[in-house]
């Protein structure tokens, strides 16, 4: 349907939510471009440490996982969740 008509309102703020995919929406390589940005990077090395002791390794799997590496699906829950997680947070870190 097109837009007809477009105009500014005054109304209170609405709350913002968030909707975050699941299962499926990942990719090979996903989040290594990210790695490059000092907070994302920090909040996945934080993940990582937190995974490391169950012997899943985040950081590895981000910046050395290949074409197949999603194919697991742990591997892609965890990466999902923590780079979501890390979306979310990096998203909010200016904001009191």
């Amino acid at each position: 349907m097109p837009v007809l008509q477009a105009a500014r309102i005054n109304a209170p703020p609405c709350p913002v939510w968030y909707v975050f995919p699941g299962m499926g929406c990942q990719w090979a390589r996903m989040g290594r471009d990210m790695m490059q940005f000092g907070p994302f990077r920090m909040s996945i090395h934080e993940s990582g440490e937190t995974l490391q002791p169950l012997g899943f390794h985040l950081h590895r799997l981000i910046m050395e996982g290949g074409d197949n590496t999603y194919d697991t699906p742990l591997n892609s829950f965890v990466a999902i969740t923590a780079i979501q997680v890390t979306v979310f947070g990096c998203s909010h870190s200016n904001k009191q």
